[in-house]
């Protein structure tokens, strides 16, 4: 409704649901009509989904708005005339912010970015922040979608992967000082889950994208990206081997710690232990609160 609501001139709207069974088909259908593209049936994840919108749709900017969020009032006008006077440009950022629900209806903001934290020029991701970035059609075309699936499996955090992907190639953006686009925060939602195990998954799957970064683009990397890259690999590294010992997979456990040691030294298997440590600590706090 936030996208009908933007009363702007030419829009195309591609909806992309999972077979929904908690009255969201009820509601997509009220506004049938206005859909350029829609489908209601079991996919392969957020990726496939959103590659399969774009695949389908015929715009030359494309934006992602993800269930239960939205974007603010006049945000598309503001973005279409910022692509009309930087005719040159490959992308335009809006400011976002992330709000919770609270159970008296009311909403809290509980984080807000600024312009310097969308930019994405000088090969530096300061913030991901994908829904609040507007995407000329080329992007897609040459450098790619967003990764679907690892081991066969579907992913669930390939926005890190995609928007890092973007910033090595100097894409021309622009951010304009407007807040656009607003995350609800909620237990349901990948990026906004506090469960621990849920966040263990989303390091081993970044620790796969950085691996894949690296392989696919590691020649046209600088040596600011390659360290910062570097950083966030043994980060999520260590939390992929507490990941593996949680899963009671010994094997992979001890194959990775062993990886982990050669690149990094004994320095990283204390930091597995305390991360296993804070991991079991957090855990065992949730039990005493739940009793």
């Amino acid at each position: 409704k936030s996208v009908l609501d933007q009363n702007y001139p030419n829009l195309e709207i591609c909806v992309m649901d999972a077979a929904s069974t908690d009255g969201t088909v009820a509601v997509l259908d009220k506004y049938k009509e206005h859909y350029a593209y829609y489908r209601s049936r079991k996919d392969n994840g957020t990726a496939s989904a959103l590659n399969e919108a774009i695949d389908n749709s015929e715009g030359d900017v494309l934006c992602l708005v993800n269930s239960d969020d939205y974007l603010e009032p006049n945000t598309l006008v503001q973005v279409g005339e910022a692509f009309i006077e930087n005719p040159d440009i490959d992308m335009v950022n809006v400011l976002g912010r992330t709000v919770k629900l609270l159970k008296d209806g009311s909403i809290k903001v509980e984080h807000e970015c600024n312009v310097e934290m969308m930019d994405l020029s000088g090969r530096q991701v300061r913030t991901l922040h994908p829904n609040c970035r507007f995407y000329k059609r080329h992007l897609f075309d040459k450098y790619g979608k967003f990764i679907e699936e690892r081991d066969g499996k579907m992913t669930l955090y390939s926005d890190f992967e995609f928007i890092t992907r973007l910033s090595l190639y100097d894409i021309k953006n622009v951010t304009l000082p407007i807040f656009g686009y607003t995350y609800l925060a909620h237990e349901d939602s990948l990026t906004f889950n506090t469960n621990k195990y849920t966040k263990l998954k989303q390091y081993d799957e970044n620790a796969f994208y950085v691996e894949t970064l690296f392989a696919e683009h590691g020649d046209i990397m600088d040596e600011r990206t390659k360290e910062y890259l570097g950083k966030k690999y043994r980060k999520s590294f260590c939390r992929r081997v507490v990941k593996n010992i949680v899963d009671k997979d010994t094997n992979l456990a001890r194959k990775n710690a062993e990886l982990g040691v050669r690149k990094w030294g004994i320095a990283f298997l204390l930091q597995v232990i305390r991360y296993w440590a804070s991991y079991h600590l957090q855990l065992n706090r949730l039990v005493r609160k739940s009793t």
